[in-house]
């Protein structure tokens, strides 16, 4: 099935702020090249996103939520939608606090 017929794709659109939709194309890959985004983050970033594509899953990269955070992933499927966090050097407190603001269940993966 499409992403866009799956019911999960409505929600997740419903927390991804609607101007800036159209740039936060379902399964396509993107990334920011800034201060806060060391080679390893992007480089992983882009492992992970490819790792859900081969099982299967719908991925939305750097996307804009209406709360205006910005999670790396958010991996979804007919069944279910969760946040992937990459944490490179990131300090513990902002994790924290994207967990308790992300709309969905959030999942940390660090790089060593």
């Amino acid at each position: 099935m499409k992403a866009h017929q799956l019911e999960n794709y409505r929600i997740v659109k419903e927390q991804v702020r609607p101007d800036t939709w159209c740039t936060a194309h379902v399964n396509c890959f993107r990334a920011s090249f800034g201060p806060g985004e060391s080679d390893e983050h992007v480089g992983m970033k882009f492992k992970r996103w490819r790792y859900w594509r081969k099982k299967g899953f719908n991925v939305v990269v750097e996307s804009i939520l209406t709360n205006s955070l910005r999670p790396d992933l958010i991996v979804f499927s007919e069944n279910e939608i969760f946040i992937e966090e990459i944490v490179y050097s990131e300090k513990k407190s902002s994790i924290l606090k994207k967990k308790k603001e992300y709309p969905f269940k959030v999942f940390v993966f660090t790089i060593d």
